[in-house]
């Protein structure tokens, strides 16, 4: 159940979702500087 492969897909889709929620929140504040 536990094994390894799974663990890299789980790592890499987590870092993907943490790598998008980066992006959107620079996108965020980016947007709220520029007072849009």
């Amino acid at each position: 159940f536990n094994n390894p492969e799974n663990e890299c897909v789980a790592a890499l889709y987590k870092s993907f979702r943490t790598r998008q929620l980066c992006l959107f929140l620079k996108f965020w504040k980016n947007t709220l500087k520029q007072g849009f």
